[in-house]
């Protein structure tokens, strides 16, 4: 209920009850006469402002640290998940990769703004009851959530989405010695006229669409991916005579584009040497098959790699690429194994990685 106040009527004494803290005309019920009443504060008449709009005002100051907390919050949780799903956001019509992921982002936290901003009363308790309990472990109890553990728990989280790929191949750098390992270096013979000119080719079949802005936005893995596409697409298995191994040259293989996978490794290896690219050949039990270096480090691959390779190969509908890790850098595993780069692996214990 609102409060009033008692005033006379200046002309003929009546009192009248008006609101508080109010300008206001009102008429005199006894003798009709229009009068005005300013019960403002002082200061507000002085300045003009509203002692409501300043209320109201102050309210929002109150509020925009915990606007600030909401946001540094939505941005923390939505970007290892962007970054973990990337791949699946290559359809957004943005042709840099840093731009689109900053967009995304800032969707998908926007989302995550709303949602928390709903329940604000619940996640700033839970945010400060969080805080104050790893502030505590940080000094005085080193076994709970600190805050070094969160912050390498968070970094771990983007790794983790590398890390636990089960077709995932780490230290395959090894000394063995295999008494074909001579002949197959020998077959790639990369630097033959008809192999570079097949390669060359190769290198433009597919994916330069639009003035080559595939190429032109992401480089040479684009040439790589579309080597693999042209070979991958016309070979054919043929297994060598029963009692003999042969290693067919890649020049040898231009015309059948047939052999066995020794002969595919060696051929695929060839051209993409041949426009470029820096390749391995890995002996594994009972077959062999080529690797490319396509990133130098596993946010490179995850980032960029992961979601072109979604955009380029419709038929892709495994998660976790074949994929090898040394000090090098990532490599793509360009078997046959799928009509696409990255397949499985059909064998994963090595024994030989073959320098090119």
């Amino acid at each position: 209920m609102t409060e009033k106040i008692i005033v006379d009527c200046p002309k003929c004494s009546k009192k009248v009850r008006i609101p508080v803290g109010k300008k206001i005309r009102f008429v005199c019920p006894s003798c009709a006469e229009e009068l005005e009443y300013d019960d403002l504060p002082e200061i507000s008449k002085n300045s003009g402002i509203n002692p409501k709009e300043t209320d109201k005002a102050q309210k929002e100051k109150t509020g925009y640290i915990g606007h600030i907390a909401l946001i540094l919050s939505s941005l923390i949780i939505s970007i290892p998940i962007v970054i973990g799903y990337y791949q699946y956001l290559m359809w957004i019509p943005i042709k840099s990769i840093e731009i689109r992921m900053i967009v995304v982002v800032l969707i998908y936290a926007l989302s995550v703004y709303l949602l928390i901003f709903k329940f604000k009363k619940l996640a700033f308790a839970l945010m400060i009851i969080l805080l104050l309990k790893m502030g505590y472990n940080q000094y005085f109890n080193k076994k709970g959530l600190t805050y070094n553990k969160a912050f390498r728990g968070y970094v771990t989280l983007v790794e983790n989405k590398f890390e636990n790929n089960p077709n995932l191949l780490k230290d395959v750098e090894n000394s063995i010695i295999i008494s074909v390992e001579s002949d197959i270096i020998s077959s790639i013979d990369y630097n033959h006229s008809e192999v570079k000119q097949f390669s060359n080719q190769a290198a433009i079949n597919y994916f330069t669409e639009d003035n080559d802005k595939y190429f032109n936005n992401y480089g040479n893995i684009i040439r790589y991916f579309s080597v693999f596409k042209t070979i991958n697409g016309a070979w054919k298995y043929v297994s060598d005579p029963s009692d003999e191994e042969h290693f067919a040259n890649a020049s040898e293989s231009l015309n059948s584009m047939a052999g066995d996978c020794e002969d595919y490794s060696i051929m695929m290896a060839a051209c993409i040497k041949a426009v470029g690219g820096k390749t391995r050949i890995v002996w594994v039990k009972e077959h062999a098959f080529p690797i490319v270096l396509v990133a130098s480090d596993k946010y490179e691959y995850n980032l960029k790699v992961k979601p072109l390779l979604n955009l380029l190969f419709t038929d892709i509908y495994e998660e976790d690429f074949g994929v090898v890790q040394n000090e090098e850098g990532i490599w793509l595993n360009f078997d046959y194994t799928k009509s696409y780069p990255g397949g499985p692996f059909l064998n994963k214990e090595v024994i030989k990685l073959i320098k090119i």
